[in-house]
């Protein structure tokens, strides 16, 4: 129990060495999910309910089970999709 204690506490190498961490996922919470921007694309609205809903038809809702590899199998998914979806996947 104590090695599995131990492996779940964080040591900094340097003072606030997580600060780069925490102010992209600040950035990403603030431009992507309260106001549906890109960080890749700027200005675009990637972050939709449309692109979110049809992300999750072709992966969740129908998965590609086959024995190809992930990159083939994503692009495969994403074949007949539009742009934004694409770059909602990419992102």
């Amino acid at each position: 129990m104590k090695g599995c204690l131990e492996m779940a506490i964080y040591y900094e190498l340097e003072k606030n060495d997580r600060k780069a961490i925490y102010e992209v996922a600040e950035k990403w919470k603030n431009e992507c999910l309260l106001n549906n921007k890109s960080l890749i694309w700027d200005g675009e609205s990637i972050w939709t309910d449309t692109n979110l809903d049809r992300f999750k038809s072709i992966f969740v809702e129908n998965p590609d089970v086959s024995g190809e590899n992930f990159d083939d199998k994503f692009k495969k998914q994403l074949e007949n999709e539009s742009e934004d979806v694409h770059k909602f996947a990419i992102e």
